[in-house]
């Protein structure tokens, strides 16, 4: 590893983050193909300064990379195989094409009729999208991920990414804050959104730029908690940037509620009622015991929080009366046993992985067979849907139990990994535990389907699995010298 080699590194990934936020605002599409071209970078930035400088040619250097992939922990193994694996399903499914397809912008999509294919292998319903799809998501998982992690080798670097996550979404809250408020119906005033009601900032999806927004909160928390081992946080006057991270916590987090998402609202809100609490007890004096810090600390961040949520009401009422209209008038409907759109929704797209439960319909394919007339959606819908609302659920419907099996080993080998062969710390338990709230908001939501949000979190999970291998070396390194 090399010095330009992380500082290149620092400038593909921060590009590739910014792309991902800011290319072509409203349409997700061309951000999703863009976004996959430029992780590709990232495979060449390790190329240039790992394998060319020893002189092999390609050949020469995958055949190496092979002999170090089969000589490292079983982690990594299981991950590669399970990458393979997919890769392998969805290839087979693309060159076994079930149906032929029409769709239309309406609840009138059909499949119209059936082909010849081989009913014992993976398929897809609609190869063209199955094929975008493919190439979005082994790009995400083979060479962003993997790239992330194996580009940096100091924990630096790693911290000056997590700024670049951190300056960017305060940019993002900032613009998109002052068109919310100048009233404008289009995104950065110019793009047209899909909807002028939902998009904030440069998202086309309230909902969406507040998973962002939690992802922005946990690098501002991991970043926290090493400065708080660094610096004096009782000194305001001392060159500690805790007290930015904090206001970037709270400009960030007001954008939240004034975008109108609520179940970001309350998830942030939560999140962040932690990281303000661990700030109140490191600033109360260190005679009260850890224990008994525990209630002022907590009473002093909920008195923060009611503040910035009653100053985001004071600033976008107009959208926080929509907020209360739209939960009343849930309530109301759950008194007279109607329950929200997104259950219905799930129930459907049950019906629709039950008629494939095996290899699925085809990644991709979640709007093309669930919009098929009178046959998975119930009379509870009024227009078509594009996703089902639960991540998990349409990939279970897309790609079956067996290419949902695999999707489970992939997000879950990293943290194996960390467990094995990394060293827990505050960063990383900050950058697990915000990841793992994302994976467990994807079961109300489908955040990971907008490139912004899929591509920071596997940012996220590459570099704290790479950060925590890093710290276990360190101490071992000091624990080797002290010995000596």
């Amino acid at each position: 590893m090399t010095s330009e080699q992380e500082r290149l590194g620092v400038f593909v990934v921060g590009f590739l983050l910014v792309l991902s936020t800011w290319g072509f605002p409203g349409d997700l599409i061309r951000i999703e193909s863009w976004v996959t071209i430029s992780s590709i970078t990232l495979l060449l930035t390790l190329y240039i300064f790992n394998w060319s400088a020893s002189k092999k040619t390609p050949v020469e250097a995958i055949a190496s990379y092979c002999g170090t992939l089969y000589h490292s922990s079983n982690a990594v193994r299981i991950y590669a195989i399970a990458l393979i694996s997919l890769a392998i399903i969805l290839i087979v499914s693309l060159l076994n094409p079930s149906h032929e397809t029409n769709y239309l912008t309406g609840p009138n999509i059909r499949i119209l009729s059936e082909r010849d294919h081989i009913r014992w292998l993976p398929a897809t319903a609609f190869a063209p999208e199955t094929g975008i799809h493919a190439i979005s998501l082994i790009v995400l998982l083979g060479i962003t991920g993997p790239g992330v992690y194996n580009i940096f080798n100091r924990r630096k670097t790693i911290r000056i990414v997590l700024w670049l996550i951190t300056i960017n979404a305060l940019v993002l809250s900032i613009i998109g804050f002052v068109y919310k408020i100048a009233g404008s119906s289009k995104i950065l005033g110019h793009f047209e959104p899909a909807d002028a009601r939902y998009f904030f900032s440069t998202f086309t999806y309230k909902n969406h730029w507040g998973a962002f927004c939690i992802l922005a909160l946990g690098g501002i928390g991991a970043l926290t908690q090493h400065y708080k081992t660094n610096s004096n946080i009782r000194n305001l006057r001392s060159k500690s940037p805790i007290p930015v991270l904090v206001l970037a916590s709270f400009l960030i987090g007001l954008t939240v509620p004034v975008s109108g998402s609520r179940s970001c609202t309350v998830i942030y809100a939560l999140v962040h009622l932690i990281y303000l609490s661990q700030l109140f007890s490191d600033i109360l004096p260190r005679t009260i015991g850890k224990t008994k810090k525990i209630f002022p600390s907590v009473v002093c961040a909920l008195l923060l929080l009611s503040l910035l949520l009653f100053f985001s009401f004071l600033v976008a009422e107009e959208t926080h009366k929509e907020m209360r209209d739209v939960t009343v008038r849930q309530f109301e409907n759950l008194k007279d046993g109607q329950l929200e759109t997104r259950f219905y929704i799930a129930r459907d797209t049950c019906k629709m992985f039950l008629d494939k439960p095996i290899w699925g319909w085809g990644l991709g394919t979640y709007r093309f067979v669930i919009n098929d007339s009178d046959r998975y959606l119930g009379n509870e819908h009024e227009y078509a849907f594009v996703h089902a609302h639960n991540d998990w659920l349409q990939y279970m419907a897309e790609v079956g139990m067996v290419g949902f099996l695999l999707l489970a080993i992939l997000a879950s080998a990293p943290y194996i990994l960390y467990k094995m062969s990394g060293m827990k710390d505050p960063i990383t338990s900050w950058l697990w535990g915000t990841v793992f709230t994302i994976y467990a908001y994807a079961l109300l939501e489908f955040p990971c389907r907008t490139p912004a949000v899929s591509t920071h979190t596997i940012v996220l999970v590459a570099l704290a699995t790479r950060y925590s291998n890093l710290t276990r070396k360190r101490v071992r390194f000091s624990k080797n010298n002290l010995a000596s």
